[in-house]
C-alpha cells in the first residue's frame, strides 16, 4: 500500500526537485542564460501589473471613503470645419 505523505513531505520533496532543477540550469551556460532573459521579461510583467493594480487600489480606497474620482480632463476641442455652401436646387436633370 503507497504511503501517506504530509502536506509538508510534499512541499520538501518538491522543494528538493527545484533546488536541484536550479543547479542544473547554473551548470548550463545557454539555459542559464535564457533564463535570465525571461526573468528580466518577468519582472517588467510583474511591475506592469503591480502599477495597475496600485492604481485600482488607489481608487477603490478613495470610492470606499466616500470620495468621488475627478472628471477626466475634456479633450481639446477641435478646430471647426468650415461649412460648405448649400447646394443648389433644380440645377440637376429632372426625373421624368
Amino acid at each position: 500500500m503507497a504511503e501517506c505523505k504530509t502536506e509538508a513531505e510534499w512541499a520538501a520533496e518538491s522543494d528538493a526537485r527545484a533546488l536541484a532543477n536550479a543547479e542544473a540550469i547554473k551548470g548550463d551556460p545557454k539555459r542559464l542564460s535564457a533564463a535570465q532573459k525571461a526573468a528580466k521579461r518577468i519582472v517588467e510583467d510583474e511591475a506592469k501589473y503591480a502599477k495597475e493594480a496600485n492604481a485600482r487600489t488607489a481608487a477603490l480606497t478613495k470610492l470606499a471613503n466616500g470620495q468621488t474620482a475627478k472628471p477626466a480632463a475634456k479633450p481639446e476641442a477641435k478646430e471647426a470645419m468650415p461649412k460648405r455652401a448649400p447646394a443648389k436646387r433644380g440645377g440637376g436633370k429632372s426625373k421624368k
